[in-house]
């Protein structure tokens, strides 16, 4: 939860927008409630890292997430303004050689956290242009 609220905390500050940004329960102006919900690993993906653990990686194996935000503004009277919806789709594959090429690739709790960040900056992006702050 510490990456999630982190890089949410990270793009609401970068944007600029804002005066002061918290995850703490404070009297504020506007108020974002995000909720981040993770879908994955459903039909062959699933299958596919089963049989990859099975065999220990020598079967290479196939996973995939889709990583859904809602966020829902509110004034400070708890009123909403206007809710967001943003998904983005990760993807990697799992094989015991393929330990060799890792040292050429990013880290794949590196793109994960990159991917909260950019959903965040999404949506801060939809929010302005809609005129919710």
């Amino acid at each position: 939860m510490h990456l999630i609220e982190g890089q949410a905390q990270k793009a609401y500050a970068d944007s600029a927008l804002f005066s002061h940004v918290s995850v703490a329960k404070e009297r504020a102006d506007l108020f974002a409630e995000i909720q981040i919900t993770e879908d994955g690993n459903k039909g062959l993906a699933g299958i596919s890292g089963f049989i990859s653990g099975f065999t220990m990686g020598i079967i290479p194996g196939y996973a995939h997430a889709t990583l859904t935000s809602q966020t829902v503004f509110r004034n400070n009277a708890g009123e909403e303004i206007g809710t967001i919806k943003k998904s983005e789709s990760i993807s990697f594959w799992i094989q015991l050689f393929l330990v060799a090429a890792m040292p050429f690739r990013d880290e794949p709790k590196v793109v994960v956290r990159d991917v909260y960040y950019d959903l965040n900056r999404a949506t801060l992006a939809e929010a302005r242009s809609k005129g919710y702050f």
